[in-house]
């Protein structure tokens, strides 16, 4: 699901023209630019059950967050996020389904990641459903 997410998300033209490619899991890392998207598997109700038994779907919650040097940018690129989940989830077909759930910001001013810059990093996040078939 990890790396179907990752190239799905590196296949927005609108997105990638944003972040130039800086999509990663759980980190920002020390000397990466921003603006970024860090996805975060967040814990959720996982596999599906039916009465016949468990189906090939395996429900994600991923928070995504959208780290940018001013608001303004944080906000764009959490915006072209949202974006792009509402076409996949209505063009493409299984195995993967993005729903955006909920989106906040505002709140979140971190310091770094670069100390020896100093910088303000500002983070607008957004929640989504993600829906994973299994093909095997």
């Amino acid at each position: 699901m990890e790396e179907l997410l990752t190239a799905a998300l590196l296949g927005s033209t609108s997105l990638a023209d944003l972040i130039d490619g800086r999509v990663g899991w759980h980190r920002l890392p020390v000397a990466e630019a921003v603006p970024a998207v860090i996805l975060h598997q967040i814990p959720s109700s996982g596999a599906d059950y039916t009465m016949g038994g468990r189906s090939r779907l395996t429900a994600y919650a991923v928070q995504v967050d959208c780290w940018a040097g001013t608001l303004a940018e944080a906000l764009a690129v959490r915006r072209a996020v949202e974006a792009w989940a509402g076409p996949l989830t209505a063009l493409r077909a299984p195995p993967l389904q993005v729903f955006v759930v909920r989106h906040h910001t505002g709140w979140d001013l971190a310091k770094g990641p670069d100390t020896a810059r100093a910088a303000d990093l500002y983070r607008a996040s957004a929640d989504l459903d993600v829906w994973f078939t299994d093909q095997s």
